[in-house]
């Protein structure tokens, strides 16, 4: 008889261990992230906070280099598993809407009373809507500022970047800021550097890639506008020599490593680049404190309208923790750590994270990157938006390299991008 109370005791032991453990996977939150060593510290420490503050749910941080992060997604998904939220970028989230592979958040902002839409830039939240319903929630956006090299303008004798400038304003500061002292065609220091930023050239003439960039119905990168602006760029290169080809831009590294070691006068890049920009020692340096664009300009101002953002996949198994996850991250508490290492433009808009955005510095115009929120350009939003960005990379060069007619090369990427569309 004690035999059999005894294994009794042991058989509940174990299922209430079995269902112990079962309500603590129910209870689990697996996160999946994306980015640098630096900025994975930065997630733990706003997951810990989540944890303190929500004792009863637990989070499992993964995280994943950038060049992995996404066939890594791919392949749980494909298998039948899956993360319960996961770090996307607005650009590829039509490719996983198409495979139906994430859950509309409309229903948890509308019977959440403690989140409010109208925190965000609307921006942000247009970036983050497909066929009117909202996959994700914002973390941060994209915009690009013109960051300088004070010390080379100084230099120079040229007058930081006005309020206003415009593209030749900006090429004849660019001429006087490039040096080849010993005259061997190679300057010691460029004036500008290209990256692939040619899309903001684009959009500064008042060209696009679509009529439409949520619902494109044809494609209209063949035109007068989108030709200047690709022959102004090229023009940098080849004729006036201010910015490096890009085969020499790759044996001189990346745009940012060319700004760090004073190659390079000017470069545009995202906030994302402070806490690296931090590191300089050798000179000074801030973001050009023009009006709205911060970009110089030739018709109109313009930007960027992307970003990063917090969605659940479909295949979710605790979709309710996830999302308090996603409104803890994306509210001030969460927002608070990552904003304070300079990371990212907030793309929540509260009194307290626009405050600290300000107050954080350097650069000394971080509110630059919050007046670019209104001429922010949204990209185009297709399913096979990478493979888009490919193409046009890969036809890109032809110009670049002079290797075919623009006209051609331009009638070929109009082509290829009714392709995408179709």
């Amino acid at each position: 008889m004690k035999r059999f109370i005894g294994i009794f005791i042991l058989i509940m032991i174990i299922l209430a261990g079995c269902v112990a453990r079962k309500i603590d996977n129910k209870k689990e939150v697996f996160f999946l992230i994306r980015g640098t060593p630096e900025e994975i510290n930065l997630w733990q420490k706003a997951v810990d906070l989540f944890m303190k503050e929500n004792e009863d749910v637990k989070v499992r941080l993964e995280f994943v280099p950038y060049s992995e992060y996404w066939s890594k997604i791919e392949t749980m998904m494909a298998g039948g598993t899956s993360p319960d939220v996961i770090f996307l970028e607005s650009t590829r989230m039509a490719s996983f809407i198409r495979l139906k592979a994430l859950q509309p958040l409309d229903e948890y902002v509308e019977k959440d009373k403690g989140f409010n839409k109208n925190d965000f830039y609307p921006q942000a939240i247009n970036a983050c809507l497909y066929n009117d319903k909202l996959y994700g929630i914002p973390n941060d956006m994209a915009i690009y500022a013109l960051y300088y090299n004070q010390d080379l303008f100084q230099q120079a004798g040229v007058p930081y970047p006005p309020k206003d400038w415009n593209w030749m304003d900006f090429l004849s500061a660019a001429k006087k800021l490039t040096i080849d002292k010993n005259k061997d065609g190679t300057p010691e220091t460029y004036g500008f550097n290209i990256g692939w930023t040619y899309y903001l050239w684009i959009w500064q003439n008042g060209g696009d890639f679509y009529d439409n960039p949520k619902n494109p119905k044809k494609a209209v990168f063949n035109s007068k506008e989108t030709k200047e602006a690709l022959l102004f760029l090229k023009d940098l290169m080849h004729k006036y020599k201010v910015a490096p080809t890009f085969a020499q831009a790759s044996s001189f590294g990346s745009s940012a490593e060319m700004f760090m070691t004073g190659r390079v006068a000017m470069i545009i890049e995202g906030h994302w680049m402070v806490p690296q920009f931090k590191q300089i020692k050798s000179f000074t340096w801030d973001v050009a404190k023009t009006s709205a664009a911060e970009l110089p300009k030739k018709r109109v101002k313009a930007n960027y309208n992307a970003g990063s953002c917090f969605s659940i996949p479909r295949l979710s198994e605790n979709k309710e923790n996830a999302w308090k996850l996603i409104k803890f991250l994306s509210g001030d508490k969460g927002q608070e750590i990552l904003i304070s290492a300079g990371f990212s433009t907030p793309a929540l808009r509260t009194e307290k994270i626009t405050d600290l955005f300000l107050k954080s510095s350097p650069p000394k115009n971080n509110g630059m990157f919050l007046d670019m929120i209104n001429v922010a350009h949204l990209p185009p939003v297709i399913p096979k938006y990478n493979e888009m960005s490919d193409m046009l990379y890969r036809e890109l060069d032809y110009i670049w390299l002079d290797k075919k007619p623009i006209d051609e090369v331009m009638k070929s990427i109009e082509k290829e991008l009714n392709k995408f569309i179709e």
